[in-house]
């Protein structure tokens, strides 16, 4: 018997929601409802439900609607203001929950504040529209859905039925697709851009060429007609180059990610002949013959090569002109020649001759003049027989000028020995300032034979250092012989300062002497060289003792400096890096 309103506040009997009810002639009615007037209630009517009381929809629905709700891959949520009053399974394997734990619990709390202001909006205004929203699961893992709300009504009462279809993974792919065609779209802009023309060729592909790159228009050809099959590489390529393309390329495909390139003429849809270079990667992929190309414009370069081959003609033109004008010389050359390599051999003979002189000096001349040396010391001693005073007189002239020879020898002979790297430095432990007094006493009687004074300041207890001994007694000795050579009746002083900060040995050798003009500092290194020719016949020497001063410093890795001014005197200082010995202290 249908049921007509009657204006009346109606009461609800869930007992009869969504099930199976016999009527009087046993036929079953599914979905049947039985409103009837509250102030009109039936004797055998069941307890009367409120329509917000949560048990109204705690009716078990039909089988196949619990089987479909359960089978569709969206979450359904049917609630009356926002409180749940069922869920289908899928729903609940969203949030991670159970059935039970989402029953009448408000359907907002699994949203983020702006989303739910966004619901309650559309709610109040009863305007239904597809909404992408973010609900976070149990263990707070968010998730992007798609909402979906309906009106629903049973009788006079109105529910909402919000499908939520999980969209995660289809966002994740669109944005990765979107990623994609961004690539793609930057990579065809470049490839666009660039100079080189890029192409795909499937052999045995139809068409052949599955891409080629829009900049293909600068020839004329369309990528379009190219791509559907309309024209193909035979149509460019310049019919003398053809055979011998073709069968590079097919030679080629025998070879498993092969990289090659080619270089041909093709002909443009206008008629011009331009150079290319074809650079190709063979790949094999699936059973497929894939080449990966990318074909370059290289006009211009054919052009510098053809410009450079004229010119290298017109070179070797002026060249065989040349040639023929330097016969007439050959034969004076080759006289030339001749006199030049004899001229060698002889240069190489002396060579020779001096290294086998430079070997045998030491001994030939070292033997004679210390016998001079030792029997005129001998003789100065009386050793032989008493002498008077003109003998006396004219032994020290002798044995003066034999050690001075001496000394200059073997100044010759340590400089040759520096040049051809045959004297290395040998650091040993070594006391600077017991080094510098022995050279001071060395030298006390020539320095007074000048009416100079020797100073030397002390600087307290002086680490053992790691040096060669006698390399720094020569330096100490021709600073200090140079000083008194050019100072008369002045004073040579010496100073000696370890600095710890970088590890150096400091010498300062000073003079009250003659000095050194400025313009003359620079060459005063130089061997055989004073700064005045005049000052070889008035002080004597001959010119090596600063040059050898400068090639030991150097050769045991320090600097030398020099300070002068002319009538004033002259500063040495001397910078050696060292290490302390074992066992030694500051």
């Amino acid at each position: 018997m249908p049921f007509r309103h009657s204006g009346r506040r109606c009461r609800f009997h869930p007992e009869t929601l969504f099930r199976r009810i016999p009527d009087r002639q046993g036929t079953q009615h599914i979905g049947t409802m039985n409103l009837i007037p509250s102030n009109h209630p039936p004797e055998d009517a069941p307890t009367v439900v409120e329509p917000d009381d949560p048990r109204c929809l705690r009716q078990q629905p039909c089988q196949w609607l619990r089987e479909i709700s359960a089978a569709v891959p969206v979450g359904m949520v049917l609630h009356r203001r926002f409180v749940i009053r069922w869920v289908n399974p899928t729903f609940c394997q969203m949030l991670g929950l159970a059935e039970s734990d989402l029953l009448n619990t408000c359907l907002l709390q699994w949203m983020d504040a702006p989303v739910r202001a966004e619901v309650v909006r559309i709610h109040r205004k009863a305007h239904f529209v597809p909404l992408e929203i973010e609900l976070r699961r149990i263990d707070d893992i968010p998730f992007t859905c798609n909402l979906t709300t309906r009106r629903v009504g049973f009788s006079i009462l109105s529910f909402y039925l919000s499908v939520f279809s999980d969209i995660t993974e289809a966002k994740r792919l669109k944005q990765k697709l979107w990623n994609v065609l961004e690539q793609k779209h930057h990579l065809e802009s470049v490839i666009r851009e660039s100079p080189a023309i890029a192409y795909i060729e499937r052999i045995d592909g139809e068409p052949p060429i599955a891409y080629i790159s829009e900049n293909l228009a600068r020839w004329g050809y369309s990528p379009a007609e190219v791509e559907t099959g309309k024209i193909g590489p035979k149509d460019w390529i310049h019919p003398e180059d053809r055979n011998h393309v073709l069968y590079e390329r097919r030679m080629a495909l025998q070879r498993e990610g092969f990289r090659f390139s080619l270089e041909y003429r093709i002909v443009t849809k206008t008629g011009d002949i331009r150079w290319i270079e074809d650079c190709i990667v063979v790949v094999r992929k699936a059973g497929m013959v894939t080449l990966y190309g990318l074909m370059f414009d290289i006009t211009a370069r054919k052009m510098a090569e053809e410009s450079l081959r004229q010119a290298n003609a017109r070179l070797e033109e002026r060249v065989a002109e040349k040639t023929r004008e330097l016969v007439e010389r050959l034969k004076e050359i080759e006289g030339l020649n001749s006199r030049l390599s004899w001229a060698l051999e002889q240069a190489r003979v002396a060579d020779k001759l001096k290294s086998a002189f430079i070997n045998n000096l030491s001994h030939e001349v070292r033997t004679p003049l210390h016998a001079i040396i030792g029997f005129s010391e001998l003789l100065q001693k009386e050793g032989a027989g008493p002498l008077n005073a003109e003998q006396h007189k004219r032994i020290d002239i002798v044995l003066e000028n034999a050690r001075r020879l001496l000394e200059l020898f073997e100044d010759m002979m340590l400089l040759s020995r520096i040049d051809a790297n045959l004297d290395p430095v040998m650091n040993t432990p070594v006391n600077p300032e017991l080094v510098i007094q022995q050279v001071l006493e060395k030298l006390e009687q020539k320095a007074s034979d000048k009416s100079n004074r020797l100073l030397f300041g002390e600087s307290g207890r002086f680490p053992i250092l790691m040096l060669d001994l006698h390399k720094l007694y020569k330096i100490l000795y021709l600073l200090i012989d140079n000083g008194i050579k050019f100072t008369n009746e002045g004073t040579i002083s010496v100073t000696v300062r370890w600095r710890e900060t970088d590890r150096c040995l400091e010498i300062d050798v000073a003079d009250t002497g003659i000095g050194i003009p400025e313009e003359d500092i620079p060459r005063m290194f130089q061997p055989f060289t004073q700064t005045d020719i005049g000052y070889s016949r008035a002080y004597g020497g001959t010119g090596l003792g600063l040059t050898l001063v400068e090639k030991l410093v150097k050769q045991m890795g320090g600097t030398i400096q020099v300070e002068s001014e002319p009538g004033k005197g002259s500063r040495f200082r001397v910078i050696l890096p060292s290490t302390l010995a074992t066992g030694s202290s500051t």
